[in-house]
């Protein structure tokens, strides 16, 4: 690691505002860069860097599970995909089994095998989702109807479709085709994510519920 990097997390929950923040600082906090990048709009509330990656391998509890970056903070993706979407609040490593962990909110404690994410190593199939691995949602925010598109090669299988909160509740459905619409005015207004898989493949998104 380099001595003269540092890293703080923080939100804008108290102002109303939702953007990700986590900032890298090369020279002691003389000088700041966003590395948010395309991490979704939620709070950051711890940073994991890994040893001996020269800082290229960075980990985030946000309030809606963990997120990685390969690339030093470039691009994210949100790791494993049987974690919930709830709130994660800090982050470890166990060094004999070169594991991550994670303390969360109501779902106690969730570990993800780093091995996975490294060169030459067998990449699991809940790895980190590629940031193109986007479903299309729109409209963003949304009152009333939503409408869903599944992105780039069609699924060969029935989809499981998850639509989650940020405190862990889920609606699930089961969809066939590529694009779909959900009602969604019975829900509460906030901000919700989705999961959608049809074998290993998964694609996530996200909207604001009015």
């Amino acid at each position: 690691f380099y001595t003269d990097w540092v890293y703080i997390t923080h939100s804008g929950y108290k102002d109303n505002e939702f953007i990700p923040r986590i900032h890298r600082s090369k020279n002691r906090g003389e000088d700041w860069e966003d590395i948010s990048s395309d991490l979704p709009n939620i709070a950051i509330n711890d940073v994991y860097i890994l040893p001996g990656h020269a800082d290229s391998i960075l980990f985030v509890a946000t309030d809606a599970g963990v997120y990685a970056s390969m690339d030093a903070g470039g691009s994210w993706g949100r790791l494993g995909t049987n974690m919930p979407y709830v709130p994660s609040f800090d982050l470890d490593r166990n060094p004999a089994h070169n594991t991550l962990i994670a303390g969360t909110f109501a779902r106690s404690i969730m570990t993800y095998p780093i091995d996975s994410l490294l060169p030459d190593t067998p990449v699991a199939t809940n790895g980190v989702v590629a940031p193109n691995s986007r479903l299309e949602v729109y409209p963003n925010p949304a009152s009333h109807t939503l409408h869903i598109v599944w992105n780039g090669q069609p699924p060969n299988k029935t989809i499981d479709m998850a639509v989650m909160g940020t405190k862990g509740k889920a609606w699930r459905y089961n969809q066939s085709g590529t694009q779909w619409d959900v009602d969604v005015s019975a829900l509460p207004a906030g901000i919700y994510f989705i999961k959608a898989q049809s074998g290993s493949v998964v694609q996530h998104g996200r909207f604001l519920k009015k």
